[in-house]
């Protein structure tokens, strides 16, 4: 089972675990062991019957069929120049996200529009998921709040607790989300994230100039057991994941080239609680 279906597997529990419900999983059921892509389908349509994060119901023996049925039509996955592209629907490139973010032991991130998910308020992670969909419904920006949420105990968890460095440009503190009172609340959380061990935030200064990030915001995953890293670059036009050594050499270059160019843990907290009180 390849880590893309493992990370499938693993958001399935974790978004289950933020709606607070108990649903089955595949391997607790009587269910046929699927493999390959019939395992990434299993994970789609176990959130679906789920309700999408919940119903509390085990998972019906139907889908098992619908499964089997559908096969490999359920996601398409190409390599194109050695790169990883999923086309599929958004929650998918979320769950492989989520599940390889969950079993990481470190990531390294640059940010150019917004805080980084793991150390948004919830107002925040609310006023951005209603400002990229007016139309959704108060229970589903709820919902996808609190899987944010759920998230974030990666980096308090009493077992090798998730590494985070986060680079941040500076527009992301100097835009108002979600109003004053929100904004001032997530530099407070932003702070008090600073102090963390297992924490490095970094204030990337428009003074700086043109900057290695100008492609826009990535992330480096690392895991344990001398798995080899993963580099997530998303973008509006699709989502990538970067898998060989070159390609995740040259980004972690050019996070280097970014923290190095970036205010210092302790220059970026006085200027976090700077704006802070200014807002």
């Amino acid at each position: 089972m390849n880590r893309y279906v493992r990370a499938l597997m693993l958001f399935v529990a974790v978004a289950v675990a933020a709606a607070g419900s108990v649903v089955a999983s595949p391997s607790s059921a009587t269910l046929p062991a699927p493999h390959g892509h019939l395992a990434v389908a299993a994970s789609i349509l176990l959130l679906a019957g789920a309700g999408w994060w919940g119903v509390a119901r085990p998972f019906p023996a139907f889908l098992t069929a619908l499964v089997l049925t559908v096969g490999e039509g359920a996601i398409r996955k190409w390599v194109v120049n050695d790169i990883v592209v999923f086309m599929a629907k958004d929650f998918l490139v979320l769950g492989i996200y989520v599940g390889l973010e969950s079993v990481a032991a470190s990531l390294r991130s640059y940010e150019a529009q917004l805080v980084h998910g793991l150390l948004q308020t919830r107002d925040y992670a609310r006023a951005v998921f209603r400002a990229c969909d007016r139309k959704a419904t108060a229970e589903h920006i709820d919902r996808q709040a609190e899987l944010r949420m759920k998230r974030q105990e990666a980096l308090t968890r009493p077992d090798a607790p998730l590494e985070l460095w986060a680079v941040l440009d500076e527009a992301v503190l100097r835009r108002p989300v979600g109003g004053p009172q929100v904004m001032r609340a997530q530099l407070g959380k932003l702070l008090e994230a600073a102090e963390l061990p297992n924490l490095t935030v970094q204030v990337l200064p428009f003074a700086q100039g043109a900057h290695a990030g100008l492609n826009g915001p990535f992330c480096i995953m690392d895991f344990p057991g001398g798995d080899p890293a993963t580099v997530y670059v998303g973008s509006a036009a699709g989502n990538t994941f970067l898998e060989k050594a070159h390609q995740v050499q040259r980004w972690a270059e050019a996070f280097d080239q970014l923290r190095a160019a970036a205010l210092s843990p302790g220059d970026t907290r006085e200027t976090i609680a700077t704006l802070s009180a200014e807002t």
